[in-house]
């Protein structure tokens, strides 16, 4: 039930929909799968999938300069795309994020990805109760976070609505995107919209701005 790699080029959409985990590891699961079949439905959308390598095969593709994030059945790179869909589902898989975005030419802030007109990098899953602890600097001097935006949950009534507003709105810019995807889908935000507020080493408080809600 796979799309064919020569849609990719007429699609209006590229997606690629990556897990945190091995093939072997996450193969008996159903979300990446149900998640496939969600995008492929939406006219004008292209969708692959992406795993992080196993060990033995990973050196081989860093040595070889293939980026760690590419396209199973189109074989295109993560920077080809224009979303990456990160699936979450186990909280210790988040490690392996940034290096994963690192080797596959991703920047890993988010000023750094727009800087780049890199692929929008958005986070989800079942475990995304956790995700705020990817949430501000990625360095001292950055002010960004490492995604563009969290979905909350495995989007089972949503993923689909995300995809044809990032689809009917590629004319907006990066930033204009983001705010109509935090506006109008249920369950989404943008983690700059969110400051968190520390007194003596403990969370005291978490601002919103002023075009989000609170709590999400």
């Amino acid at each position: 039930g796979t799309q064919s790699p020569e849609l990719f080029a007429e699609a209006r959409l590229r997606v690629l929909i990556v897990r945190l985990s091995p093939y072997r590891e996450v193969a008996a699961g159903i979300t990446h799968t149900y998640l496939y079949q969600m995008a492929a439905a939406v006219a004008g959308v292209y969708v692959d999938m992406a795993f992080m390598p196993p060990e033995s095969d990973e050196k081989i593709m860093r040595e070889a300069g293939v980026p760690l994030l590419s396209g199973v059945g189109s074989k295109e790179p993560a920077t080809a795309f224009d979303l990456v869909a990160v699936s979450n589902s186990v909280l210790q898989e988040l490690i392996n994020l940034p290096a994963l975005l690192h080797h596959s030419q991703l920047p890993l802030s988010r000023q750094g990805r727009e800087m780049a007109g890199s692929p929008l990098v958005i986070l989800g899953g079942s475990n995304s109760y956790t995700h705020s602890i990817l949430h501000g600097s990625v360095d001292k001097d950055d002010g960004c976070g490492l995604v563009d935006g969290v979905l909350m949950g495995d989007g089972e009534q949503v993923f689909a609505q995300m995809l044809a507003l990032l689809r009917d709105n590629a004319a907006l810019s990066r930033a204009e995107r983001l705010r109509l995807l935090q506006r109008t889908v249920p369950g989404f935000y943008l983690p700059s919209s969110y400051q968190q507020v520390f007194a003596d080493g403990e969370l005291i408080a978490i601002e919103a701005d002023a075009d989000a809600s609170m709590p999400v």
